[in-house]
């Protein structure tokens, strides 16, 4: 099934401060690896784990839709 707009953003919203800016960083405004780690004053490696544990969290929350 399709997940709701509103649920999605909830969603999102509830995610720790770096974990959103990592994942919609990447996800919607398309930055790069390299751009937000320099954006956030993080290591790649730290965006990584960032953006690994909020795409978890979002799967978890929302059920894996793919």
């Amino acid at each position: 099934g399709q997940i709701g707009r509103e649920r999605v953003l909830a969603a999102v919203a509830d995610l720790p401060q770096r974990q959103l800016a990592c994942v919609v960083m990447r996800h919607s405004m398309r930055n790069t690896e390299t751009e937000i780690a320099a954006v956030l004053e993080l290591s790649v490696g730290s965006h990584r784990t960032h953006i690994k544990r909020g795409t978890t969290t979002l799967k978890s929350t929302l059920g894996d839709q793919r």
